[in-house]
């Protein structure tokens, strides 16, 4: 798996997984964000724990947050902006 986006939240403590989801809308079909089902959203669980464990960021908020963006031909992206999809339990720092 890859991450889209791999970010610090303005508070400067937060780490964000970003899922970026685009297309050109088309009458009938849903909004590109809808594509980030439950499989995928496990996918970057996995993701986030594995970075967490790798970095120590043990004590640190964590979050997963999906951006939808329309884009028609010729026109102006419509950028959705999905804060906090998944939400990391603080984690307690492992002692050996």
């Amino acid at each position: 798996g890859e991450i889209d986006i791999l970010a610090r939240a303005p508070d400067k403590q937060t780490i964000v997984i970003v899922e970026v989801k685009t297309r050109e809308p088309l009458p009938g079909q849903p909004r590109p964000e809808r594509q980030v089902d439950q499989v995928k959203l496990r996918k970057l669980v996995v993701m986030l724990d594995h970075l967490s464990r790798a970095n120590a960021w043990y004590d640190r908020p964590r979050r997963i947050d999906v951006i939808g963006i329309d884009w028609p031909q010729g026109g102006q992206p419509v950028l959705r902006h999905h804060q906090g999809v998944y939400v990391a339990p603080l984690a307690k720092r492992k002692t050996h």
